[in-house]
C-alpha cells in the first residue's frame, strides 16, 4: 500500500471477469504466477512462473499457455522473467536475469524462440544492472514483439541511460 507500507502478498493472480458473471478464480486452488496476458484468440492466457508446484504436479519453472475452457496448460519453453508472444504466433519473446537473487533492474539477457523447434537465440546476452531509486521503476528489459511482429524492442541501460533497443526478428533468426 503506498499510503501504510504494508504489503499483502497475493495467493492467486489468475482470475475471470466475464461480462454479467461473477469475478471467479481460474483454479480452485490458488496458483501464484506473474506477467499474466491476453492471447489473440482471446481462449488462452499466457503467463511465466511455477503453475504445477500450487496443482500438485511438480516445480517446474516456464512460460505457459493456458486454454480456458478446459484448463489444458502447455509448456512453451523455458521460464522467462517477462515473456510475451508475436502476433503470429510462432515466437515468443522473454529476458531472464543472471547472477544470485532477482532484484530490479538486475543483468539480464533476451531472448527469441521459435515455438514450433524450441530453438532459442540469444539477442542480447548481457545487460548491465541498472539500479534506479523506488520501489516501482524498474528498468527489466520486459521485451515486446512490435504491432507487425517483424521487431523486438526492449529496455536497455548499455550506455549508461535507458534507452530502447529494436531487433529484427528475420534477422535473428537466420543468424543462429
Amino acid at each position: 500500500d503506498p499510503v501504510t507500507g504494508e504489503i499483502t502478498p497475493y495467493e492467486n493472480r489468475l482470475w475471470l471477469l466475464r461480462r454479467d458473471e461473477p469475478i471467479r478464480p481460474v483454479y480452485d486452488t490458488p496458483v501464484k504466477v506473474t506477467h499474466e496476458w491476453w492471447d489473440r484468440d482471446g481462449q488462452h492466457v499466457w503467463f511465466v512462473g511455477n503453475p504445477k508446484r500450487f496443482l500438485g504436479t511438480g516445480d517446474e519453472k516456464a512460460t505457459w499457455r493456458l486454454r480456458l475452457s478446459d484448463l489444458h496448460l502447455e509448456r512453451v519453453c523455458d521460464h522467462f522473467w517477462h515473456a510475451h508472444d508475436s502476433p503470429c504466433g510462432r515466437y515468443v519473446v522473454g529476458d531472464r536475469h543472471f547472477g544470485g537473487k532477482f532484484k530490479r533492474g538486475t543483468a539480464s539477457s533476451v531472448h527469441l524462440v521459435e515455438r514450433d523447434t524450441g530453438r532459442e537465440v540469444t539477442l542480447v546476452s548481457h545487460i548491465p544492472e541498472h539500479v534506479t531509486p523506488g520501489r516501482q521503476y524498474h528498468i527489466d528489459p520486459h521485451p515486446r514483439f512490435s504491432p507487425c511482429g517483424r521487431y523486438v524492442k526492449h529496455t536497455t541501460p548499455v550506455r549508461g541511460r535507458v534507452e530502447v533497443d529494436v531487433h529484427r526478428v528475420d534477422a535473428a533468426i537466420g543468424r543462429e
